[in-house]
């Protein structure tokens, strides 16, 4: 069976389904108790409590923390309680460097499975067919779709093919004979 760029993308996706990604939601959460924690110390108090202990968070102003590393964005901003100065939050440098172990080990998880998914793809898109993929790594086959059965490429038989339409009232709105 010939591989088509569906088939090899397919077979991508399902390998990569089956490799293990990092828990970057909990990495995520750790970065945002990280920053929401720096920003409440500078709070007042009452804000604070009213931050942490009510339901009615959304009426006190905010802003938003980015989390960008080496150029890279590693997690969505957080929001934390804010003044109307719009003050960049500086972390502490003992912060700054928890975040940016967090945001180091999501870059290198994202690169990691970068490079395996462009290996596995170059590989599939290195065969012609299902046959010569599955012998090349026969650990990937079960990624494979099943080999169809070859197609019988016989002519059928031709036997009084228009007789039977025009018995039957082809073409349409045509008047019988």
């Amino acid at each position: 069976m010939r591989l088509t760029n569906e088939i090899r993308d397919a077979f991508v996706s399902a390998v990569m389904n089956d490799v293990p990604q990092d828990d970057k939601a909990t990495m995520q959460i750790e970065a945002h108790k990280i920053v929401l924690d720096a920003a409440l110390a500078k709070t007042p108090a009452a804000v604070r409590k009213l931050w942490v202990e009510s339901a009615d968070r959304v009426w006190i102003q905010t802003n938003t923390h980015s989390f960008r590393h080496k150029r890279q964005s590693c997690f969505d901003g957080v929001a934390y309680p804010a003044d109307n100065r719009y003050a960049a939050l500086q972390l502490s440098p003992k912060d700054q460097a928890r975040v940016d172990a967090l945001c180091d080990a999501v870059i290198a998880s994202d690169e990691k499975r970068a490079k395996l998914r462009s290996t596995i793809r170059a590989t599939a898109y290195g065969f012609t067919t299902r046959k010569q993929l599955a012998e090349a790594l026969p650990e990937f086959a079960k990624y494979l779709p099943e080999a169809l059965p070859p197609v019988d490429r016989t002519v059928p038989v031709l036997a009084n093919v228009v007789a039977e339409f025009v018995q039957a009232g082809w073409p349409k709105g045509k008047k019988k004979k």
